[in-house]
């Protein structure tokens, strides 16, 4: 059989603490407990990660989630098949990972609320400028507002005023994100603390 023994106390990314003595490594490749914690440290203590993913710059792991063991503990008590681990799904631009903040969440509720693709290239989120073009025959400018359904499918309208764009966005958004939510709910894939979160955003 082969195996990977973890060295016990190794240092993952300066602080984090691998502190089981147990295999986390099986026929060369990680645990997913493992896998997620490291990927979390990352997140948080990676400057390689920080230059492709700046928005992590300044996020920290909990002292006690620093330990493996801890975290694992947590990991077993709450993850669910295919969920992904969000920090900030119960209070919104928190960058502490910890067991007060953190939830597993379904992949296209937190693809949902991540739906920012084309921020970089928007006036604001959801938002793109569509400026006039002889190819596509465009003579003026408009406001093409985008939303994800939640499902896989985007959701799109032009507007003459990045106003009734704005307004749009923010509409549908809230509208999917309540319809996304419900079903989640019923279906029990999350709970009532997610779903009143979810519908206390502002969009």
């Amino acid at each position: 059989m082969n195996m990977r023994i973890m060295t016990k106390n190794k240092r993952i990314f300066g602080l984090g603490i691998n502190n089981l003595s147990e295999n986390v490594y099986l026929y060369g490749k990680a645990s997913k407990p493992y896998q997620t914690w490291k990927g979390m440290l990352e997140r948080c203590y990676s400057s390689k990660c920080h230059s492709k993913r700046p928005t992590y710059i300044g996020c920290t792991v909990a002292p006690e989630w620093l330990y493996f063991s801890n975290f694992k503990k947590w990991y077993d008590e709450n993850y669910k098949e295919g969920f992904e681990l969000d920090k900030d799904i119960l209070v919104e631009g928190n960058k502490v990972y910890s067991p007060d903040t953190c939830r597993f969440v379904p992949q296209n509720i937190n693809k949902l609320l991540n739906d920012n693709s084309n921020a970089r290239k928007s006036m604001q989120i959801g938002i793109v400028l569509r400026k006039p073009s002889k190819i596509t025959r465009q003579k003026s400018i408009t406001y093409q507002a985008q939303c994800s359904n939640g499902f896989g499918k985007q959701l799109t309208k032009t507007f003459k005023t990045v106003e009734e764009a704005s307004a749009w966005y923010s509409e549908t958004k809230a509208r999917v994100v309540r319809e996304v939510a419900t079903r989640a709910l019923e279906a029990g894939e999350i709970q009532q603390d997610i779903f009143d979160a979810l519908l206390a955003r502002k969009f």
